[in-house]
């Protein structure tokens, strides 16, 4: 049985640590017993990084279960088109940015390629919207 999971992310949440904590739970119940989650939660928290830092913590996460894998959408609600070139080539100069000043971006597309990410897709064209498949061989 397929089940989908739809967090949404409102921007209450003022605590980076406490936002970045708020998937475990839900993810957990939604996949508990069949797959290790340790790190699909990482990969996870590293996108919502950027929700919390770039869109002031609003934003939606989707997990749905397919044949292949954890079908995931992760959007935030900013309003701003990005050139995904320009920003992988400087850091960010965002004040607050968090610990990795930028390198969240490549940092998350060499864990979407490490961890076999199907149909890993990082559109920028109003916000930041990150969608793919996490392979149940990747959560073994």
């Amino acid at each position: 049985m397929n089940q989908k999971l739809v967090i949404e992310f409102d921007g209450r949440i003022k605590d980076r640590c406490e936002f970045l904590g708020q998937i475990t739970e839900p993810i957990d119940r939604l996949l508990r017993g069949r797959i290790h989650i340790h790190t699909m939660l990482m990969f996870f928290r590293e996108i919502l990084k950027n929700v919390y830092d770039h869109a002031d913590g609003m934003g939606r996460m989707t997990l749905e279960e397919d044949a292949h894998g954890i079908r995931f959408e992760i959007l935030d609600f900013g309003t701003e088109a990005y050139q995904f070139d320009v920003l992988m080539a400087k850091p960010s100069s965002k004040a607050g940015n968090g610990i990795n000043y930028g390198v969240g971006l490549g940092l998350i597309e060499g864990m979407a390629a490490s961890l076999k990410i199907i149909d890993f897709r990082l559109d920028c064209s109003r916000g930041f919207t990150y969608s793919g498949v996490y392979p149940y061989e990747t959560c073994e």
